[in-house]
């Protein structure tokens, strides 16, 4: 057998750059998304039951990275809301590490417009280790908003850490401090919103 060249095992193969899926996110240098956007359907998915804390998982931040926003997809506007607040938990402690101010103040009674949310503003947080995050949601009123993601899924999703979950009962106050603790997600769910952070 003739034995390779030199040349012929030393010059490497190149290989295709890898494509950052982030470039079409829903808002700019989003850094996760609960579920990828061709997979939202176009049923509406219902809220989060009023007075009750709404968890989606999924999400990852990378070590060193800041985020300080949450986006949701809004299938239609709420009715007599009077406490909404967004958080983001750390999946590991079911602790609070960024929460928003009263966003019943920004947006009243009837919550979310349609369509892709305006970015909602939380307590920045840049974990030091890459962080396994729940996006927490909590409106309490007659109707909260309507909201859209991905339906179908089986209960797998339902087992720890769940995929969705309802969290502690806080009922119709204002945003915790950042360090409460909340409960453990939980619930049987077969559908799951779409959620961004950056």
């Amino acid at each position: 057998m003739t034995p390779a060249l030199a040349w012929e095992v030393a010059v490497p193969i190149p290989s295709l750059a890898p494509i950052d899926k982030r470039y079409w996110s829903a808002a700019p240098n989003m850094v996760d998304e609960s579920l990828p956007r061709e997979l939202i359907g176009s049923a509406a998915l219902g809220g989060p039951t009023s007075g009750t804390l709404r968890c989606v998982g999924n999400l990852i931040i990378p070590a060193g990275v800041l985020v300080s926003n949450m986006y949701f997809l809004v299938q239609a506007a709420a009715v007599g809301l009077t406490n909404f607040w967004v958080c983001l938990i750390d999946e590991q402690t079911n602790t609070i590490v960024g929460v928003s101010a009263e966003l019943f103040n920004v947006y009243g009674a009837t919550g979310l417009p349609a369509g892709f949310s305006p970015a909602l503003p939380f307590t920045p947080y840049r974990p030091s280790k890459d962080s396994s995050v729940y996006a927490g949601i909590l409106q309490a009123g007659t109707t909260p908003n309507t909201l859209r993601g991905f339906t179908g899924l089986s209960g797998s999703i339902n087992a720890p850490p769940n995929l969705v979950g309802d969290s502690t009962v806080f009922g119709a106050v204002g945003p915790p401090a950042v360090g409460t603790s909340v409960v453990d997600p939980t619930g049987a769910f077969t559908a799951e919103w779409w959620v961004g952070i950056n």
